[in-house]
């Protein structure tokens, strides 16, 4: 089964990296461009929206695997979650969207997909105690990975940093699931780890194209519906995510302290402490590789906990 999964990884890989190349392509030539802003740290304008190539293969792939392998519960829901997000983003890509409106949509699809059986009833937690959330789940669970996708988009805002944050978590939840005997968690998480280095050389300092709203959407989805997959089949959301803690806890403090100064969180800012590094004079490929660096640390001490006490 291993060489299966990493069959598939390398796959979506390859096919990650053939349609973020006619993304950017088509995108180039129709001016889809991220033009510097006060928020930007690049200063000429780059290909936003090419991170819908990376949805368009592992949205394919994650559907057969999904009707090849049991269908568990929640896991179509899952699929037609990142692709409705991975649409949205796009659309603003290439549209600019109201940040109300696109809050509504989000809430409205992850509402839906809760609903249609991905919503875990329970969180499980190491040691093995668990809190079950009841009627309460869907709300919760909707909120809570509305939430996480807003700060995984918050997140993308230098080469790179984004896209190497997905491929370490990805690659943790494919361990982690073949370890478990979890195929379709596996399939997932490995085929997203494919695709995201598939993508990877093209976002990587200085970036040939951006993922845009389409791949933070897509990244910040997937990982949040993974990781609710697994939590669905008793593995502690805790063990899926850590590698990611660094990551978020970035946008997490700048956006209390934003919150606390009076400050919309939504509008543009270079309040992050990777957008402060790069400021400082980190080349941007240092910034991201430091990060990484931590998610893989993260990742390390994540596996070994989880064989020592599984």
């Amino acid at each position: 089964m291993i060489l299966n999964v990493v069959g598939v990884g390398a796959l979506c890989g390859g096919l990650g990296a053939g349609a973020t190349a006619v993304a950017r392509r088509v995108l180039s030539a129709n001016g889809i461009l991220d033009r510097p802003n006060e928020r930007s740290l690049h200063g000429n304008p780059v290909v936003r929206g090419a991170g819908i190539g990376m949805s368009v293969v592992w949205v394919g792939v994650a559907l057969v695997a999904s009707l090849t392998l049991g269908r568990p519960e929640g896991s179509l829901a899952l699929v037609a979650m990142v692709g409705c997000l991975s649409g949205l983003g796009f659309v603003d890509d290439i549209r600019h969207l109201s940040p109300l409106l696109r809050l509504a949509i989000e809430l409205a699809v992850c509402a839906a997909a809760m609903s249609g059986g991905l919503a875990p009833e329970a969180v499980t937690l190491p040691g093995g105690l668990a809190i079950h959330l009841g009627g309460a789940a869907v709300p919760i669970w909707t909120l809570w990975g509305v939430l996480v996708i807003n700060l995984f988009n918050f997140m993308d805002g230098i080469d790179g940093l984004a896209a190497s944050q997905t491929l370490v978590s990805a690659i943790v939840i494919g361990i982690i699931g073949l370890a478990l005997h979890l195929t379709l968690v596996a399939v997932l998480g490995i085929a997203l780890a494919g695709v995201a280095a598939g993508f990877l050389p093209f976002n990587w300092n200085p970036a040939r194209c951006f993922m845009g709203d389409a791949g933070s959407y897509f990244c910040g989805g997937t990982l949040v519906g993974i990781w609710l997959l697994g939590q669905k089949e008793g593995v502690s959301l805790l063990v899926l995510g850590f590698p990611a803690i660094g990551f978020f806890l970035d946008a997490v403090i700048t956006l209390c302290i934003r919150t606390l100064r009076g400050q919309r969180p939504w509008h543009a800012h270079r309040s992050h402490l990777y957008q402060r590094l790069v400021m400082r004079g980190w080349p941007q490929a240092s910034v991201t590789l430091s990060y990484a660096a931590l998610a893989v640390g993260l990742s390390v001490l994540d596996i070994s906990l989880f064989v020592l006490f599984r």
